[in-house]
């Protein structure tokens, strides 16, 4: 084993709602740390918003300077969009997706994967101003 390894840093990103689906990707990083990492010399890194409870100024700016280190942003969405950062940006979680295209964009890094849990058709017929949100969001991005 090489004295270097190389780290790569995930960064997930949801609204609430998607805990299992959160903790999968954590899961799965585990075990490919532990299971192939070491033939590799690689070491998964995940990190989340909680892990950032509780430090000084705008938690969500805290939140944007931990993607500028990121290699991959792993969004995830469902039915709910989220809540206003109080910075101009509709959710926490679009603030997230737009640090991250801007850094794409500038650096080439993160690269950026999203994912949509499917809604039922009801939920569709009448989805409420989350579900929009996330259904147009979905429509932008998909272009």
């Amino acid at each position: 084993m090489s004295k270097h390894r190389t780290v790569l840093s995930v960064f997930i990103a949801s609204p609430g709602g998607l805990d299992i689906e959160r903790a999968a990707v954590a899961d799965v990083s585990s075990s490919l740390n532990a299971e192939v990492g070491p033939l590799i010399d690689v070491v998964v890194e995940v990190k989340r918003w909680e892990h950032l409870i509780g430090l000084a100024g705008r938690a969500q700016e805290q939140i944007d300077k931990v993607l500028d280190e990121c290699d991959l942003f792993i969004g995830l969405l469902h039915r709910r969009w989220g809540s206003p950062t109080g910075d101009g940006h509709d959710s926490g979680f679009h603030e997230e997706y737009e640090v991250a295209l801007r850094q794409f964009r500038e650096h080439k890094k993160p690269e950026i994967a999203l994912f949509f849990k499917s809604v039922d058709d009801d939920s569709q017929s009448d989805p409420g101003p989350e579900l929009t949100r996330v259904m147009k969001f979905r429509t932008n991005v998909e272009r």
